[in-house]
């Protein structure tokens, strides 16, 4: 915990913990919007259509927004550390079920799957730091730590992604 010179445990430093550890982890939920880069190295294993693996995504894609306002509700109801423990759950279930099972229909379901991980995931962060950051002028701040943190997920997994394909 944070605590200050005298022993005391500071508000300002469990606010940043909580900020920082929010935006790890919309760091790490970034890298599921980079699906585009995956098209391609899916089809040559797979030997799925471009439309096929497109539906699975968009499936995931879709799933996400309406699980991220479910989450909200989920975290609400359980609490921010049992809906991540949820999430990732499902985030690591999906593709290794998928995997094992092997159909394109399977695919397409899991990654489904996926999607209510991410959206419940996203959801918690949120909540945990509207709980912490109370000021209306917090909010605005609060938002950009985020949305930059996602997007720095995004922007920075492509070349490790062209990286490891490349291998």
């Amino acid at each position: 915990m944070a605590v200050n010179n005298m022993g005391h445990k500071t508000m300002m430093g469990l606010k940043l913990r909580a900020l920082c550890g929010a935006m790890l982890l919309q760091f790490c939920f970034g890298w599921m919007y980079t699906w585009p880069v995956l098209i391609w190295p899916l089809y040559a294993q797979t030997g799925w259509s471009a439309t096929q693996i497109c539906i699975a995504f968009a499936c995931m894609a879709v799933v996400t927004g309406v699980s991220a306002r479910i989450g909200t509700h989920v975290v609400q109801l359980i609490g921010a550390a049992k809906a991540c423990s949820c999430a990732a759950t499902l985030i690591i279930t999906g593709p290794v079920v998928a995997y094992m099972i092997g159909t394109w229909f399977a695919y397409v379901g899991c990654w489904t799957l996926v999607g209510i991980g991410v959206g419940i995931g996203l959801s918690a962060p949120q909540h945990v730091l509207r709980s912490c950051f109370q000021a209306p002028a917090d909010a605005p701040v609060v938002t950009m730590c985020l949305g930059v943190s996602f997007g720095g997920g995004c922007l920075l997994i492509v070349p490790v992604i062209h990286y490891l394909l490349a291998r």
